[in-house]
């Protein structure tokens, strides 16, 4: 069985808005998506054939699955390149519940390893961003425009799907006003000031902020198929010590007490995710291990944002619980630790995920690969 489509692959453009990270994976004829599959092909073989259904299943499946699956895949992969043998959902003696790895290590130690991913986004995040994304998708249909990009900014949350048939028709009006050569040119003056703003009003609470961006002269004359230039939303504060600290208590106590090292790995789903907040989310008044908690959990991985094109970047970080009722020492600790010592954390080096996957720091990217205006 394979994980993706053996097919001739023909796409050579961006992803789609609405489309999924596995259906671009599976179909782009990019040299970075063909690397990456070649690879995720390799550790697909090598995880166990009665587990491997399931998984390809959730690769494809929506919201969360595809991350959860690659980060489990990925985990497989390390342990084995480690040196271990790994069962994928084991029987616990005494225990209905299947954790996702039993790894027993070269030196004969064994220990459960536990896969989360640590998010501020839910499934109901996810279905809300499916429908803009949609919309995005077919204003890139709708909106003509040889001489311009469009800017996007959201600010708030419609309370339903906007018209793309009246925005278009906005910024048809607005985009016939502008002579490109002038909007570059004041551009190049003034800046970003320069720009035109128009504000698009969804409901009482909603609205679309737009803006022209002038393409480059010598490909005006070529036609804008990616008419929408950057899209962004308004933002807001982001908290990422109760998204860490609430996916490892998820997982502390779901076995009970167990009679080897227990091992939660999580895979941080943010891009403000800071190291200090994973200090503070396990070590810190109120986290995980505050006050001798959670004893049963030996350790937390961690790895940011742990994905296919950036897996080698990923900072991985072994955190010890200090009261843990089992110590773990085993395969893993090949990694970057942190142990807590009194009031300190006291920190030791160790391999990135590049060097245990054989992956380069620039992966999936070749020096040989030469960019192109990929609309």
């Amino acid at each position: 069985m394979k994980l993706f489509d053996d097919c001739d692959r023909t796409h050579s453009k961006r992803a789609l808005y609405a489309e999924s990270r596995f259906s671009f994976l599976n179909r782009s004829t990019w040299p970075e998506c063909v690397r990456m599959r070649e690879v995720l092909e390799g550790w697909f073989s090598r995880y166990p054939a009665k587990h491997t259904s399931e998984m390809a299943a959730r690769f494809r499946a929506d919201g969360w699955s595809y991350e959860a699956a690659f980060f489990e895949l990925c985990l497989h992969e390390i342990l084995l390149q480690l040196g271990c043998e790994v069962e994928p959902h084991p029987d616990i003696r005494g225990i209905s519940a299947h954790p996702e790895f039993l790894v027993h290590a070269l030196d004969g130690s064994e220990f459960i390893l536990e896969a989360v991913l640590a998010t501020n986004q839910t499934d109901t995040d996810l279905r809300k961003a499916a429908v803009m994304n949609r919309l995005f998708d077919e204003l890139d249909k709708r909106i003509e425009s040889n001489d311009f990009f469009v800017s996007v900014m959201l600010f708030g949350k419609p309370k339903q799907q906007p018209s793309a048939n009246r925005i278009t028709k906005f910024l048809h009006e607005k985009l016939a006003e502008l002579d490109p050569d002038q909007v570059a040119a004041e551009y190049f003056r003034l800046g970003l000031q320069s720009l035109p703003r128009w504000i698009y009003q969804i409901d009482d609470r909603c609205h679309f902020e737009f803006g022209p961006i002038a393409r480059k002269a010598e490909f005006r004359h070529e036609r804008n198929t990616r008419p929408l230039g950057v899209i962004s939303d308004e933002g807001g504060i982001v908290h990422d010590v109760p998204a860490i600290r609430g996916a490892v208590n998820k997982k502390s106590k779901r076995y009970g007490k167990l009679d080897k090292p227990y091992v939660v790995a999580v895979n941080l789903m943010s891009a403000t995710v800071e190291d200090r907040d994973v200090i503070q989310a396990l070590y810190g008044p109120g986290g995980v291990w505050d006050r001798q908690r959670n004893k049963q959990v030996s350790a937390v991985l961690t790895t940011n944002w742990v994905m296919p094109i950036s897996v080698p970047r990923a900072n991985p970080r072994l955190l010890h619980n200090p009261s843990a009722n089992m110590i773990y020492d085993s395969a893993l600790t090949v990694l970057p630790q942190e142990f807590k010592r009194e009031s300190e954390i006291e920190h030791r080096d160790g391999h990135s995920l590049g060097d245990v996957l054989g992956l380069s720091t620039t992966w999936p990217h070749d020096r040989n690969d030469h960019e192109t205006e990929r609309d």
